[in-house]
This record gives structure tokens, C-alpha cells and sequence, in this order.
């Protein structure tokens, strides 16, 4: 399984955003920079243009106006930046891209292969100004990465210097693993699944299994406290309410056979009603094949949010402490992050456990991908952007994508007042669902799209629900609308908020 077009755009188009030029140009000492000279002032200083970007610098030497020279930077003064000129550019290799790669990497003594002159390219396109120690570390990196992956490793690197991360395997292999295609529900459960299937009794491998156990299984536990609620019961027709009244929930086999049949409707929910044939056929001998439908027709109808409070403190838990980015994964699918947390603890020191075993390859790519979602963050003037990912296993193994851009507040974390939350969802039934969240002054403007035709008539019946739950948190709802995808082409990232608190019966969310 891996994610459809609508959300691999999503991630692209979020990477592009974040590693697009920059207006704003800082300059550090004994960066190499290419810029054309734009007017000559006395006491040799210049107005220099780098990429989007003009400033005025000092110069050890006399330059020509209108011509294009690279510089290194010296370093700063009241005077301006102090640029020391390497060498002018000629005027037909400014407008080759290649005669520019190879000229860029001459400079710092890098072999022009082909690799080199890709990422030398990116960072040309981009206006990233190096260092001789970053580019020399950029070239090995990608001089030891598999060739499938130079693209991603190429636009990492890119980011990673943009935002001024030190530049090493581990922070670029994060990133790339934060843009990973396959769900990270997936890869968690599949890193548990190669676990279970190989014999290594060592203490963090132990722990390493047990915590990704207790991850995966939550979202079934989760269901079946929802299962015996009474006010849930009360809603199913009497032969469901029947079934579930006949399981003894104080016999551990029975409830370890219930708790297989719902993994099971998990595992196959792009399929309802099917019937299904659960692996672990010795825990569910006590139900028969009648009754594992009606329990999987039952599952189906549990709501992943059971109440109002549960959904707004999903999206706007904690109220000041939600938007501050490092506690995102604390405050999504209430109870999961802690354990997340907890698995890149013992990932880390179950990986030293796994030298030489093929599961280390899977152990370390998981690693990085938590690591990597801490690192998609932007921050530009009294902005930020960042997004983030959250397993979802009750729902097929997939993934809540997050995308966040707002206005900072002094302390560095999103004001919530000001500021637009991007959600997209591969639902099971409703298939994919993307939601857009604009805020202004806490006023807010909710757009769901999807494809489904029904939805306009659900939502609308439901939107006053959703605009009292989000006034008791003094948010202002001005609109609440549906669209299919085809009328949101041209900006795939524009999505709204509503299909999470409104109540679908039969569908995905049910409130």
C-alpha cells in the first residue's frame, strides 16, 4: 500500500514550498555565492544581486557594473557584507546549467560527475550559498546513496541547508524518510511483523516488540471499550446487540478472539461485509462464522471519534500548547503519541541489538522517518510551515497528514488565531478526503473535499453541531462547504475541515 496521487502531491508540493527561493538572503563566513553586480558605488562598495536578493557589500577589489562574478564571503561590518571576488562567470555558462554545475564545483575541487552536477544544479537553481566543508559533505553523501534515491537525497540536502541544519547522513536520510511513499502505519506494523517472524531473544528486541505490539494493538483496544458501551449498544438492530451481549467479557479467550477479528476487520476494510478468515484461527473458535460477520458489520459502525470532545481536542487540544510543533504527535490519536515516543526510544537502542541482521535496514528507516518529521519545519520572517504525519491503524493503516502554516507568536509556536491547517485522509469508505482550515482573527472557514456526492446533504445537516462545539472554544464558523477534487486541481493543498465532526452513519467517522 502506498499513498495516492492527491497525497504524494500533498508532501510535494509542501517540500517545494519549503525549499522554494528565498526572498530574504543571509550570508555566512567563507560562503561561495554567484551574484551580478548591479551598480558601483565609491570605496569600492557594490549593489550586488544574489538570486531574489539585493545587497550592498564591501569589495577587496575593483569589479565591473553588469557583470556576474563568484564571490566567498569574508564575513560582516557596519559597513555591509565584506565579499572577497574568486572569479567572474563567464556569460555563456551562467546560461548553461551544466557549464555552471562544473564551474560551481571547480571551485571547492569536486570531480564534475553526474551526480555531483545535479546537486550542484539544485543548489545553483535554488541560490544556496556553501561552504567548501558543506558541498564536500553534500558530494558523499550522495556519493553513497543508492541511485533510486539521489532525487529525494538532492532536494533533502537542499532543504537541510536552507534551514541551516548540520549537514550529515542522518539528518538527510530523515528527511528523505519523512517523505517516504508507504504510510508509516504500515511501515510500523510491517517492521513488527518481520520482528515476529525471527528469533532473536535480546532485551531491547524484546522491548522493541512489545512496544510496537502495544501501539498497533491501542486502536483495538480502543474499539472494544467502545463496543460495550451502553449507548452504543442501544443503537444496533437486536440481533447485533445479541452478539455482543453473548461475549463474556471477563473470558480472556473469547475477548483475545474478539480482539483478532477486529485487527482482522482493520486489515480489510477496504472490503466491508466481506467475510473474513482471521489467521489465528485457535482464539476464535468460540465464535462462528455468522457471528464473526455481524462483528465486523458491528466494528464497522463504531466511531473512530465517540464524542464532540473528542474530535476538537484531536485538532485543538490544550488550545495554546497544540500549535507549538515539537508536541504536535503529544496531542493526535489520543494516547498514540506517547507510545510513538516511547518506539524511537527503543528503536534506537534496539538498532545497536541488530548490527549485521537485515531487520536493522527496516529498524533504522523507521527512526528516521520519526526523527525526519520533526525536521519539515520552515520558518520565514513571522511565518511558519511544517508537516507531519500520524498513523491511523483502525483505519486500514493509514495516515493523518497534517500541514500547518501560520503566523508565529513570540514564544516561536503557531498563533491559533491566525493561521491555516491543512488534513488529508485515505478513508476506507469515503475514500480520499482532504480538509481545509483557514483562521483569521479566530474566525474560520471550513472546506471537506471529496468525491463522494452524498456528503454535501450529511455535512449540511451536521455543520450547526460542528460550528456550537467550535464557538464553545471561541472560534467563529463562517462556512462549512463541500467540493469534489476536480474543482480544486489547480491547488491540490486546498482542503477544509468538516467530515471529522460530522456524523457519517455507516461511513468512516461517526460522531
Amino acid at each position: 500500500m502506498v499513498y495516492p496521487l492527491a497525497i504524494k502531491n500533498l508532501i510535494q508540493t509542501t517540500v517545494e514550498q519549503m525549499t522554494k527561493p528565498q526572498n530574504q538572503l543571509t550570508l555566512k563566513e567563507n560562503q561561495v555565492v554567484v551574484g551580478h553586480v548591479l551598480k558601483l558605488f565609491p570605496d569600492q562598495k557594490a549593489l550586488i544581486q544574489v538570486g531574489q536578493s539585493k545587497l550592498v557589500a564591501q569589495l577587496e577589489a575593483p569589479i565591473n557594473a553588469l557583470q556576474n562574478y563568484w564571490f566567498r564571503v569574508k564575513g560582516s561590518n557596519q559597513q555591509g557584507i565584506e565579499l572577497k571576488i574568486i572569479k567572474s562567470v563567464e556569460t555563456d555558462k551562467l546560461s548553461k546549467q551544466d557549464a555552471s554545475a562544473k564551474d560551481f564545483l571547480s571551485l571547492f575541487q569536486q570531480k564534475p560527475t553526474k551526480d555531483n552536477i545535479l546537486l550542484s544544479n539544485a543548489l545553483l537553481k535554488e541560490n544556496i550559498p556553501v561552504t567548501k566543508e558543506q558541498l564536500v559533505s553534500a558530494t558523499e553523501i550522495v556519493k553513497n546513496t543508492p541511485k533510486s534515491l539521489i532525487p529525494q537525497t538532492i532536494e533533502a540536502i537542499t532543504f537541510a541547508l536552507k534551514q541551516q541544519y548540520q549537514l550529515s547522513e542522518n539528518v538527510v536520510s530523515s528527511l528523505v524518510q519523512a517523505n517516504s511513499k508507504i504510510p508509516l502505519a504500515k511501515q510500523i506494523d510491517t517492521l513488527f511483523q518481520s520482528l515476529q517472524q525471527v528469533d532473536l531473544p535480546k532485551d531491547q528486541i524484546n522491548q522493541l516488540r512489545s512496544v510496537l505490539a502495544n501501539v498497533i494493538q491501542k486502536p483495538v483496544e480502543q474499539v472494544v471499550e467502545k463496543l460495550f458501551q451502553p449507548e452504543f449498544i442501544k443503537t444496533l438492530p437486536n440481533g447485533e446487540q445479541k452478539v455482543l451481549k453473548g461475549i463474556n467479557q471477563n473470558d480472556a479467550q473469547q475477548m483475545s478472539g474478539l480482539k483478532q477479528v477486529i485487527k482482522e476487520v482493520f486489515q480489510h476494510s477496504n472490503t466491508p461485509l466481506q467475510s473474513i478468515q482471521p489467521k489465528d484461527h485457535a482464539v476464535i473458535t468460540q465464535f462462528s462464522q455468522s457471528e464473526i460477520d455481524i462483528i465486523q458489520k458491528i466494528v464497522n459502525k463504531v466511531p473512530v471519534f465517540s464524542s464532540k470532545e473528542d474530535v476538537l481536542s484531536l485538532f485543538f487540544h490544550h488550545r495554546n500548547e497544540q500549535f507549538e510543533w515539537q508536541k504536535l504527535n503529544m496531542n493526535l490519536e489520543s494516547g498514540n503519541a506517547r507510545e510513538l515516543q516511547i518506539l524511537k526510544e527503543t528503536l534506537l537502542a534496539a538498532s545497536k541489538e541488530l548490527e549485521g541482521s537485515v531487520i536493522k535496514e527496516q529498524v533504522d528507516q523507521l527512526t528516521n522517518r520519526l526523527n525526519g518529521q520533526t525536521l519539515l519545519q520552515q520558518d520565514t520572517g513571522p511565518t511558519t510551515q511544517f508537516i507531519t504525519q500520524v498513523p491511523l491503524f483502525a483505519l486500514n493503516q493509514s495516515d493523518l497528514t497534517i500541514q500547518w502554516n501560520g503566523k508565529k507568536r513570540s514564544d516561536g509556536t503557531i498563533d491559533p488565531s491566525f493561521c491555516r491547517i491543512l488534513f488529508y485522509l485515505q478513508l476506507p469508505n469515503l475514500s480520499e478526503t482532504m480538509i481545509d482550515v483557514q483562521i483569521q482573527n479566530r474566525v474560520m472557514t471550513i472546506t471537506l473535499i471529496n468525491n463522494n456526492e452524498s456528503l454535501k446533504e450529511l455535512v449540511s445537516s451536521n455543520s450547526e453541531e460542528l460550528k456550537k462545539g467550535l464557538q464553545t472554544m471561541n472560534y467563529q464558523v463562517t462556512s462549512v462547504q463541500v467540493k469534489p477534487f476536480e474543482v480544486e486541481k489547480k491547488v491540490i493543498s486546498n482542503s477544509n475541515f468538516s467530515g471529522a465532526t460530522t456524523s457519517y452513519t455507516g461511513v468512516d467517522f461517526k460522531v
